[in-house]
């Protein structure tokens, strides 16, 4: 099962990935059509203003209370859940 963070995490990591993609010196030996496609890809791809609105909107679908755009790991969520309960 997939949760907010995890999901929200996803969303932004593939933001980033289509931006390198975009960039000959991060990413060097990309064929010019693939850069185009991350191009058009990100064009109406949520970036992070849109996952902050979707969280602030009160969407469940995306981030958590305590940190809206997930966290680094599963762990990190676990680890701080974990002194939730008493």
């Amino acid at each position: 099962m997939t949760i907010p963070s995890e999901r929200t995490r996803a969303v932004n990591y593939t933001y980033d990935f289509l931006r390198d993609l975009m960039d000959p010196k991060k990413t060097p030996r990309v064929p010019k059509e693939i850069r185009v496609r991350a191009g058009r890809l990100l064009r109406h791809y949520p970036g992070r203003w849109d996952m902050e609105m979707a969280v602030a909107e009160g969407s469940s679908r995306f981030g958590d209370d305590q940190n809206p755009f997930g966290t680094k790991s599963i762990e990190d969520t676990i680890i701080r859940n974990s002194g939730d309960r008493s």
